[in-house]
């Protein structure tokens, strides 16, 4: 019988707040780390937070693809996370329909908006 060990919390490997429910903004990191066979998703929102959430990328492909997809596009995202942080799901905005505005700040890890 083989016996696998619980996810690592993400706040042992990933900054921020641990994702616990809905939360919108920009993923503004992707962690993957050696310690964990989860990957781990940062995730700013309009008021500055970063929410960490967690998850296996091997078997939720499309859901890793769509949020790598908002990281390159700087798009605004949706993330729900449940137990241990695991993101139980993502949705990503059009270019055009931003949450927020961007601060303006020189921050990389500023939210930002796909507005020109």
């Amino acid at each position: 019988m083989k016996i696998r060990s619980s996810p690592v919390i993400p706040s042992l490997i990933c900054p921020g707040v641990p994702l616990d429910g809905a939360q919108a903004g920009v993923v503004v990191r992707i962690i993957d780390s050696d310690a964990s066979v989860y990957a781990n998703y940062l995730v700013q929102t309009a008021d500055g937070t970063q929410y960490c959430g967690q998850m296996d990328v091997r078997r939720r492909r499309n859901r890793d693809a769509l949020l790598r997809l908002a990281l390159e596009s700087g798009r605004s995202v949706m993330v729900i996370g449940g137990i241990n942080s695991y993101v139980k799901a993502a949705m990503v905005g059009a270019p055009s329909h931003a949450l927020f505005e961007s601060t303006g700040g020189s921050n990389p890890n500023d939210a930002r908006s796909g507005r020109p």
